[in-house]
């Protein structure tokens, strides 16, 4: 992972830009600004937006019994908040936000979700669901405990994706997740 930066419009530097960023930093050729002298930050949550568009492409057939854990990660708060929304009962673990990933290690490993797996078995659940630490991962746990393999898993996604699109050829490399 890394820092992606943009200009005042939102649109990302250039390879160009950011390589003379780096150079600057590597160079520790800069000044460190008074954070007094910075300016203004106005937090705006508009996740919101982000929910209505799953919402429209999604169109879940049954209504499941959840159990979330986003593992004090970035989806502490947007993951519960889609599963809701699409009428599911969510039971959530770790929705705490802290870097420093108190509840379990940021990778939602089958060795990392033993926890997870009890509870959703215990409870009666029908799933778990778990991410990573930025939200760009996901792990599944079956109603049985049982860890759903990643590779399963993305197969099982592109036979649904293939099937509603009528065909086609999938590429992804032997790590995917």
């Amino acid at each position: 992972n890394g820092i992606k930066i943009f200009d005042e419009n939102g649109i990302s530097y250039s390879d160009e830009q950011q390589q003379s960023i780096e150079k600057k930093i590597r160079d520790k050729n800069y000044l460190l600004a008074n954070w007094k002298n910075v300016g203004k930050c106005t937090e705006i949550d508009d996740t919101y937006l982000y929910i209505e568009k799953v919402k429209k492409i999604t169109n879940l057939q049954k209504r499941w019994n959840i159990i979330v854990d986003p593992g004090c990660g970035a989806t502490y708060s947007v993951g519960p908040k889609i599963l809701k929304t699409s009428g599911c009962k969510v039971t959530v673990l770790n929705a705490q936000p802290d870097g420093n990933f108190p509840a379990r290690p940021s990778e939602p490993t089958k060795k990392f979700l033993r926890n997870l797996a009890q509870i959703v078995k215990a409870l009666g659940s029908d799933i778990g669901i778990a991410f990573d630490g930025d939200g760009d991962r996901v792990a599944f746990i079956d109603k049985d405990g049982k860890f759903a393999d990643f590779d399963r898993v993305l197969a099982a996604f592109m036979g649904y994706v293939l099937q509603k699109n009528g065909g086609g050829t999938v590429v992804t490399n032997v790590e995917a997740s």
